[in-house]
């Protein structure tokens, strides 16, 4: 090959016969020229009071093989996640001059808008000479809500940030792999009742679990972000014992009566419906959901996503497929031989294991469907691909 800088994508997932297969993906290469991009901001509190301050924190990076001269930062804020130059401007920020896979992190200080509504915030670099790429300029926009005054909470000193709720219809469906592609612990494919119940729109956020933490709360355990950011992305890293520790301190902070889904809800709210691979049908990912493995496609973030960054299935919820996997509340059985059918927790016999759903960031198309299990032990801490979103009873 050229000389160059590379970068090695590796990914293993197991196959029906209970081996493992190891893919690597090679990009990058020859050439001198700088690419410019901005990672998807963070921002230190996304559910903001009218008028409030807060830190809109961004890393520009230069993922190309050449010195990238000294630019400019250019902070937006959007009606949606689309960040363009034309957006209202917010102020910018001086980038030095980047060595090729070097970075830079920058942030700015802003005043809430006065107006409640939900708004997004992202931020552009100028292009350098040589920079042959310039589509990628700007980074997608992190979501911050405002509410006109007072509540809202997240603003720090442990005040809970409740998380915003869905609501889901009962109803019947077939629970499994219903298109005969996936392993053998999805069999076999049994009808389900589930009551109607709420679920949450995005999955729990640092922000939300950090409020815990300060209050004393989530066993004490502050989650690494593994470099990646906090604020709306998805907590990692997390037991799902601390996860119930999470919830009680929620609980007991709002009166909330918060819990984690049961397995079978959580299929039923990912299908939304469908009774296809994935909530949208059989056909490729896309752009649809954060995955960066085979299969996958599209537009993609290297690690996690801040929550709601990719579309919502029919029923209005993000990243049931990809972004993180998600704890729900029942233990692991090898199979559904004997599971319940009225849409609740199957919690008999060993529990050393838990159900985690939905795939990650670093899975294959397969492993993103909606009939997907994964295994992991309740009380080990650091899975860097695994989080959890909240469900209520009606």
């Amino acid at each position: 090959v050229d000389a160059g800088t590379y970068y090695v994508k590796v990914e293993s997932y197991r196959t029906n016969t209970g081996s493992y297969t190891l893919n690597a993906d090679f990009s990058g290469g020859g050439g001198n020229s700088p690419d410019l991009t901005v990672d998807t901001p963070t921002v230190s509190n996304n559910s903001l009071s009218a008028g409030s301050a807060f830190t809109l924190r961004a890393v520009v990076r230069n993922r190309g093989n050449g010195s990238a001269a000294a630019s400019t930062l250019r902070y937006y804020r959007s009606a949606d996640s689309t960040i363009t130059a034309g957006d209202t401007a917010q102020g910018t920020d001086p980038v030095a001059a980047l060595a090729a896979s070097d970075s830079s992190s920058e942030s700015i200080r802003l005043d809430a808008p006065a107006t409640a509504g939900t708004y997004y915030y992202g931020a552009c670099v100028d292009a350098v000479s040589g920079e042959s790429d310039t589509g990628n300029n700007c980074s997608r926009g992190v979501r911050v809500t405002v509410d006109s005054g007072g509540g809202g909470g997240g603003t720090g000193g442990g005040a809970a940030i409740p998380p915003v709720m869905v609501s889901i219809p009962g109803g019947t469906f077939r629970m499994g792999d219903l298109s005969g592609e996936g392993w053998d612990d999805e069999l076999p494919v049994h009808t389900v009742t589930v009551p109607a119940f709420r679920m949450g729109k995005y999955e729990v956020t640092f922000a939300q679990w950090d409020a815990c933490v300060a209050d004393g709360g989530c066993n004490g355990h502050t989650p690494f972000d593994q470099g990646w950011g906090r604020g709306n992305r998805p907590v990692i890293g997390a037991s799902w014992d601390d996860v119930q520790s999470f919830i009680d301190w929620l609980n007991g902070r709002t009166g909330g009566n918060y819990r984690l889904p049961s397995e079978a809800e959580w299929e039923y709210a990912a299908r939304a419906g469908s009774t296809t691979k994935y909530s949208w049908g059989n056909d490729a990912v896309g752009n649809r959901v954060n995955c960066n493995a085979n299969g996958c496609g599209g537009e993609s973030y290297v690690y996690t996503a801040p929550v709601g960054s990719f579309p919502a299935n029919a029923w209005g919820l993000h990243d049931m497929h990809g972004n993180v996997k998600e704890w729900v509340q029942d233990c692991y059985k090898y199979g559904y031989e004997g599971a319940p059918t009225d849409g609740s927790a199957w919690e008999s016999g060993f529990c050393g294991f838990r159900v985690a759903r939905g795939g990650s960031f670093i899975h294959s198309a397969l492993n993103l469907r909606s009939a997907v299990r994964f295994r992991r032990e309740g009380a080990l801490r650091g899975f860097n691909d695994l989080g959890f979103r909240l469900a209520q009873d009606r």
